[in-house]
């Protein structure tokens, strides 16, 4: 936490102790130039929708804590870094501002979060679900495409960024993204119906082919 705070100009303060084994509640604080807020409700029809980096390392990174398997050490060790320490896209986010209509961080899963954005802006989806980026190391760690497909959808805690970019703006947005070296990749696009199409090379995809969910604050338990 200090050496996080030292690169991010974050001053760590106070401290609040609690009975328990462990007990951590942290509030961060800030502000944003007016007008320059990305939120949640501000998609619009034909947006396209992106993601930064790569989705589902931490559901993996997490699953070599769980479950122990035969998986190379350093794809395992790059995992549970993905798991223990996510890379917050601050920089980028602060030069796509300008650049995108809505924004939403994945940390419940990309299938819940991008639902959220959806609700709020009362629009739907296409997504493309070959075009999901997974890192080299999520490939490695398990044969099972299906798997790595439903936790790049519904894994969460990547703290990636899901952004709707109008088009226009696209090659602009990559250029930034390119010069600080993220990956922004295209998913799929925001459509007029409030509804969330899933494709597979252009075909629809039934959604109870996919796992459902992602984590679900006002639930006891989650998978």
């Amino acid at each position: 936490m200090a050496q996080r705070s030292a690169e991010l100009g974050i001053i760590l303060v106070g401290g609040d102790t609690t009975r328990g084994p462990l007990a951590l509640t942290l509030t961060v604080q800030g502000s944003v130039k007016p007008g320059l807020a990305l939120q949640r409700n501000n998609a619009q029809v034909d947006d396209i929708i992106a993601v930064t980096g790569t989705l589902g390392d931490s559901r993996a990174g997490l699953e070599s804590l769980l479950h122990p398997q035969k998986a190379a050490m350093a794809d395992v060790d790059w995992l549970r870094q993905r798991f223990y320490r996510p890379e917050p896209r601050l920089q980028l986010a602060q030069q796509l501002a300008p650049l995108a209509h809505s924004a939403i961080d994945i940390s419940d899963g990309l299938l819940a979060d991008l639902g959220h954005l959806l609700q709020a802006s009362q629009l739907g989806a296409e997504l493309e679900l070959t075009t999901l980026p997974l890192s080299a190391a999520l490939r490695n760690f398990s044969q099972d495409q299906l798997r790595l497909r439903d936790w790049a959808l519904t894994g969460g805690e990547d703290f990636e960024l899901c952004l709707t970019i109008p088009a226009a703006n696209w090659e602009q947005a990559q250029a930034l993204a390119t010069n600080l070296a993220v990956p922004l990749t295209a998913i799929g696009r925001i459509i007029a119906a409030p509804t969330l199409c899933l494709l597979e090379e252009g075909q629809p995809v039934p959604l109870s082919q996919v796992r459902q969910g992602g984590y679900d604050h006002f639930r006891r338990t989650h998978d």
